[in-house]
């Protein structure tokens, strides 16, 4: 009989090849899975499904991502001026306790919560959008590794794509109101790792240099993200 070990590996090998023929564009579809997440996270983060739809008239949107080291919890914060609804999710380690052999999935399934937003929320939200810097000019040439501390921002204001992140430590870090907007209008349940110094961490570099991590670096371009691999 196998053991859970090998039924994870079997499965995850399985859903690799099917992706691999799939193309690496995120297409709406669910990202607590990380190996769809590793085939479609850059797509979703730059939010090519946001540049897209993205036309003089359309809706305002808005996807911005709280990397509190990428292996440990992510979060995300989605917005569509249409239905003023805040979208949330965090994406976290596999948990056991929700193992189902019929769906593998379920180990990493999100946490999820939608928060319906009044004229005044959403016009607070917008504020302190604008004062963090959101529609300025982005920090191109700005790095983002997954093993650190970061937001991003992909959106469609007015008509008009952008993306833009930010690093902690960092004075701009240091500067954001928004992230403290989102913090306090999260109903996941699920406490916040908040930005701290990164203590050397045996493990994960073993698990680096083993290929069982996956690390990458997200640089800030000047209209959307500049990808590339460890």
């Amino acid at each position: 009989m196998w053991n859970l070990r090998q039924v994870l590996t079997s499965s995850l090998t399985g859903m690799v090849l099917s992706l691999s023929l799939s193309g690496c564009s995120y297409d709406g579809g669910d990202l607590g899975n990380p190996i769809d997440r590793r085939f479609e996270w850059f797509s979703f983060v730059g939010g090519d499904d946001i540049r897209t739809a993205c036309v003089p008239g359309a809706p305002d949107r808005y996807r911005l991502i709280y990397t509190a080291l990428y292996d440990e919890q992510v979060r995300v914060y989605e917005i569509d001026s249409a239905s003023r609804v805040l979208t949330e999710q965090v994406l976290r380690p596999a948990n056991l306790a929700r193992f189902n052999l019929d769906d593998i999935a379920s180990l990493w399934e999100p946490v999820t919560a939608k928060v319906p937003l009044s004229k005044d929320d959403y016009k607070a939200l917008q504020n302190s959008l604008n004062a963090s810097g959101v529609y300025a000019p982005p920090p191109v040439g700005l790095d983002l590794p997954s093993h650190s501390y970061n937001w991003t921002a992909a959106f469609c204001h007015q008509g008009k794509y952008g993306f833009t992140g930010w690093l902690y430590p960092s004075p701009a870090f240091d500067k954001l109101t928004f992230n403290r907007w989102l913090f306090d209008h999260d109903k996941t349940g699920i406490a916040i790792d908040n930005p701290a110094p990164i203590p050397f961490d045996a493990l994960y570099n073993a698990q680096v240099r083993d290929g069982q991590a996956f690390q990458f670096l997200i640089t800030v371009g000047s209209d959307g993200p500049v990808r590339s691999l460890f």
